[in-house]
């Protein structure tokens, strides 16, 4: 399923290759360096998607990314226009009493944003072999007297080193094989089972971000961390039934996000998610082959009215995505006189037309005499000439 990409997963996927000896040169970290840099906005900080509100946690871990490649975040190259770095945004978020907010208005999970914070001011991007690991060897030697004084001290150690092989080893084959059983059954049994597709599916979403997905892969919800503010349960369903909004035409998908936590529903979140939906050939069709005068709207109850947000097109996945912190009806709407020829058709027939007539117009001045001119020249206008 599409997944939307994410400043706070491309960080730590850069830390991760950096981690693994990786050249900071290599193309996959020069990509996701590119991509964080079009998150930034002019204060510094970093949204999770380029047009979402600015926060500590994307900032951290776009700073962790930042140091691990050997730049600096603090330094010109990664200062804005308005002469703000990612250093200046996240100090902007500390309180008065020492904690960092999630967003300059949001004082939201401030543990979380002050570790991510402290560490991103300390230059210390995650590594794969973090230093908390070094307490075990110190946990092995201090097992080992005990067993020297019981029978032998050679044979206790052998035996230690050879159990831990093994229960490590069991793991690895459970996971190996689930993973490989729920992808093969999970595309094979949708398109079969249900050619038309139901937009239905759910799941839960934490404080710290995750994403869901409809069963048959056509809508995807991405919840950056820190979008909700605690265990919330998410479905989606399709709908039907509605009437678009004024100007336009209703898509060939209708569907509804819901929320509830402890059993009672929400319609706004707390911060903003990505919303991504598979259009249709019949979607563009409609819209006169452009899918970018595709639309994602969602339905206010509070006015009885369709919101159209600012949509993307991405023709190379076949979907629209939009940004929002609203939980609602929604759907791909298309504007009435999308049906028309589209605008590219109208401006070549257009030049064609000018072009045309141009041509038309030099041939006729061309076959027109010239008339020699009988009429005397008054005196008068000869003194103005000179």
């Amino acid at each position: 399923p599409f997944a939307f990409s994410d400043t706070d997963m491309t960080a730590s996927a850069i830390m991760a290759l950096m981690a693994a000896d990786n050249n900071p040169e290599n193309q996959s970290i020069q990509q996701g360096l590119e991509f964080i840099r079009g998150t930034q906005g002019e204060d510094g900080g970093f949204s999770s998607d380029g047009y979402s509100e600015l926060n500590a946690a994307s900032t951290s871990w776009a700073i962790g990314a930042i140091w691990a490649v050997g730049e600096n975040p603090n330094g010109e190259e990664w200062s804005t226009t308005a002469n703000k770095s990612p250093v200046d945004y996240l100090l902007s978020l500390q309180d008065e009493d020492g904690w960092f907010k999630w967003t300059s208005d949001s004082g939201m999970n401030k543990e979380w944003m002050t570790s991510y914070a402290i560490l991103a001011l300390l230059g210390e991007p995650y590594s794969l072999v973090p230093d908390c690991l070094t307490p075990t060897p110190t946990l092995t030697l201090t097992a080992t007297p005990t067993p020297t004084q019981t029978s032998g001290s050679t044979a206790t150690p052998t035996h230690t080193t050879e159990q831990v092989p093994t229960p490590s080893a069991t793991p690895t084959e459970t996971s190996t094989a689930t993973p490989t059983i729920s992808p093969t059954l999970t595309p094979s049994q949708s398109p079969t089972s249900t050619p038309p597709p139901a937009y239905s599916g759910g799941g839960q979403v934490g404080v710290g971000g995750g994403t869901v997905t409809t069963d048959d892969g056509r809508i995807t919800l991405s919840f950056p961390a820190g979008s909700v503010c605690c265990d919330t349960t998410i479905s989606v369903e399709p709908c039907s039934g509605v009437t678009p909004a004024g100007g336009f035409r209703l898509g060939n998908i209708c569907f509804s996000v819901t929320a509830t936590r402890d059993g009672t529903g929400i319609n706004e979140l707390e911060g903003y998610i990505n919303i991504c939906v598979e259009y249709t050939d019949e979607d563009v069709a409609a819209a006169g082959g452009d899918p970018q005068l595709l639309e994602l709207a969602y339905y206010d109850e509070s006015t009885g009215e369709w919101v159209v947000l600012s949509t993307t097109a991405d023709e190379a996945y076949g979907m629209v995505c939009a940004a929002t912190d609203h939980l609602s009806n929604w759907a791909i709407l298309i504007g009435e006189d999308s049906s028309s020829p589209p605008r590219w058709l109208w401006l070549v027939v257009a030049s064609m037309g000018a072009c045309t007539l141009a041509v038309i117009a030099a041939a006729l001045a061309r076959l027109k005499p010239r008339r020699a001119r009988s009429e005397p020249i008054e005196p008068d206008s000869i003194n103005r000439v000179k």
